[in-house]
């Protein structure tokens, strides 16, 4: 899995899984388009993830001026979530802060946006800890701390492979599919 996430014009911040059996370490290193060349800063591992049986995701978004890696996935043996994790390039994160989710899922997609002008990723979760308990497609936002709220459900399904979002100033489109249909839903800033 890999993510770009631009930082200005010339820059764009790289986040990459190295999954392995023990662990899955993020990856990191900043791109510059800057002058007439590219320059890439040395790879560093921002953060150890738990380990996984299932495919990883990384991705990330830009909050005050902070990269915050997101992926969603096992916490420990017996819990999951998303984890939010503030880049820094100097030295790997102890650990990520995680917004709990009731049961584990797999996939668990998670879209990074930018809606109404705030940091903001879209994901699906379970909405009750069954295994056949409905997924819920969700608005959060998330702060430089790697904090994670929580802000809005957007739709539910039995299932939902697939997640895509694009925001804007004025809002945004978030797409899914689920149960077999692709559904649409326009996202309104409040006033």
């Amino acid at each position: 899995s890999v993510w770009l996430t631009l930082l200005s014009d010339d820059r764009v911040h790289a986040a990459w899984l190295d999954q392995r059996t023990a662990m899955t370490p993020v990856h990191v290193a900043t791109v510059s388009l800057a002058g007439d060349g590219v320059t890439i800063s040395t790879p560093v591992v921002a953060w150890n993830a738990p380990p996984s049986d299932q495919v990883s995701l990384v991705s990330s978004v830009l909050s005050g001026g902070a990269v915050v890696a997101l992926m969603a996935g096992p916490k420990n043996g017996s819990d999951f979530g998303l984890a939010a994790v503030p880049i820094d390039d100097a030295r790997p994160a102890d650990d990520a802060l995680w917004l709990d989710y009731p049961n584990g899922l797999d996939p668990a997609p998670v879209v990074p946006a930018r809606f109404c002008g705030l940091p903001a990723a879209v994901i699906v979760k379970p909405t009750a800890r069954p295994i056949d308990a409905p997924r819920a497609v969700s608005i959060v936002t998330v702060e430089a701390s790697g904090r994670v709220t929580e802000r809005a459900e957007v739709a539910r399904a039995a299932r939902i492979d697939h997640l895509a979002a694009w925001g804007s100033a004025d809002g945004g489109w978030i797409a899914w599919a689920g149960d077999g249909r692709t559904l649409v839903r326009r996202v309104r800033c409040g006033k």
